[in-house]
């Protein structure tokens, strides 16, 4: 029987923040419905638009849109409950000229972007559907587009302005130029504009060039920072992107990359993680690795085909098609044996003491670095934690690592055929809704001053990303 995931639960304080320091009449917000903020409340969000499939969703780019730098960018929001507030230089980067002053009001200052932030929400809205070239807000996403390009263009991309705060620190800088690579590979494929296109298939392929002049000899990019590993994931993620989209990723490049990404991963047994809280963040990091190289996989194996099919096929081409299937077949098969070793790994986390008498305490949330504290709330009396086919009762943190986890696994998963895969996926949206703030945004806990646009956009994508297919009892 398919099993359900149910009454999940967030520790998370409410915080209040000071009114919007900065909104401007933009047709994305219009699109996706009024956060509220101009009218002082909570307004009804408007009608849907068919390639949104979650309401969530729509109130996080309802509110990335009324935020959106006069540069064209996204940074982060601060809000602060003191006066006097001072203003930071608009410094030199190639995301705000030097003619553009950050928005300053009495409670809330609006940083220029960075490149991160600019990235992840472009990403967000083409995930969405919208494109740079036609449609609603298709001007506002175009300015964002040709922003992202000046500062892959520039001589450093990793300029000082290229990430926020958090990234920084947890992450490290070298993450912006994937990112960036992410959105223009996207930029360039969804918009109905050649200048638009020509302009982001560019700026694309300088990234490229960069990552390729930047590879360390381990293969990834990333300072030593506690999530230097996701740095890396998202940077195989988007060479191996850019390579299905047709643009000339190196070989060996891509390769070093995929192999820094599988540093966990054992392909012998097929398991992967380490003994650390770094586990199930490498498991999320790790699945989507292996869903890229099953997808890359897939390509190749359809474009042999296609070659073997022609007239002029010659033996060789058929030889490479029978092997290309091969080698797709093996990929799908790792990728699904590591989704059931993932759930596994889930199920095993979470189940309750043996003795029905001890103590039900929370368990460490598997996606969260720091101990859950608060209970979980008692299971009806016919649930068993221990049955394998008993629903499952996580905690969902809401963190900017969180959310980049979140993404991960939520695409890694979304043709999984294990029992599993909906119900967790469904929860996990389910839970992220519930946390969601009237304004359309989610707040980390443990940054009270800050209203990250990194955290609102990587949330939404991974809102985003279409459910797995739902198993029949």
């Amino acid at each position: 029987m398919t099993t359900r995931l149910h009454r999940l639960t967030l520790a998370a304080a409410a915080i209040v923040i000071a009114a919007p320091a900065y909104a401007v009449e933009n047709p994305l917000e219009s699109k996706y419905g009024n956060s509220g903020a101009k009218q002082g409340g909570v307004g009804a969000p408007l009608a849907p638009a068919p390639v949104i499939p979650d309401s969530a969703a729509r109130k996080a780019l309802a509110h990335l849109a009324s935020h959106q730098h006069p540069a064209g960018g996204w940074g982060h929001k601060y809000a602060v409950d003191t006066e006097p507030v001072r203003a930071p230089g608009p410094g030199n980067g190639p995301l705000h000229p030097a003619r553009i002053e950050p928005v300053v009001a009495k409670h809330a200052l609006l940083y220029p972007p960075t490149l991160a932030d600019t990235a992840v929400v472009l990403s967000a809205f083409l995930d969405a559907g919208r494109t740079p070239g036609a449609g609603d807000g298709a001007a506002e996403l175009a300015r964002a587009t040709e922003a992202l390009a000046r500062a892959a263009l520039a001589r450093d991309p990793l300029a000082k302005d290229a990430a926020g705060r958090f990234v920084e620190k947890y992450i490290g800088r070298a993450v912006a130029v994937p990112l960036a690579l992410d959105a223009l590979t996207a930029a360039r494929d969804k918009s109905a504009d050649r200048a638009i296109r020509l302009t982001a298939e560019h700026a694309a392929e300088r990234l490229i060039d960069h990552l390729r002049a930047t590879q360390r000899p381990t293969g990834g990019w990333a300072n030593e920072t506690q999530f230097a590993y996701v740095a890396d994931t998202l940077a195989f993620r988007a060479l191996s992107l850019a390579h299905r989209a047709g643009l000339a990723v190196p070989a060996d490049t891509l390769a070093h990359a995929r192999n820094r990404a599988l540093w966990v991963y054992d392909p012998a047994t097929g398991d992967f993680g380490t003994p650390s809280f770094h586990n199930y963040y490498q498991c999320c990091a790790t699945l989507n690795t292996l869903h890229q190289i099953n997808e890359t996989a897939r390509h190749a194996a359809a474009q042999a085909a296609r070659r073997a099919a022609l007239p002029t096929a010659t033996p060789a081409d058929k030889t490479a098609a029978t092997a290309a299937a091969a080698h797709a077949r093996s990929a799908a098969t790792a990728l699904t044996n590591a989704q059931s070793l993932f759930f596994k790994k889930l199920r095993d986390a979470y189940r309750r003491p043996a003795n029905p008498l001890a103590p039900n305490k929370a368990a460490a949330n598997p996606l969260d670095p720091h101990p859950a504290t608060k209970p979980v709330p008692a299971e009806p009396a016919d649930s068993d934690d221990n049955d394998d086919h008993a629903p499952l009762r996580i905690r969902v943190p809401v963190t900017p690592h969180d959310a980049i986890a979140y993404f991960l696994l939520m695409e890694a998963v979304q043709s999984a055929a294990h029992p599993d895969a909906r119900p967790v996926t469904d929860g996990v949206a389910r839970a992220l809704a519930k946390a969601q703030r009237p304004d359309g945004t989610w707040r980390d806990p443990s940054t009270r001053d800050i209203q990250d646009h990194f955290l609102i956009a990587f949330t939404a994508r991974a809102l985003l990303v279409p459910p797995p297919p739902e198993q029949k009892p």
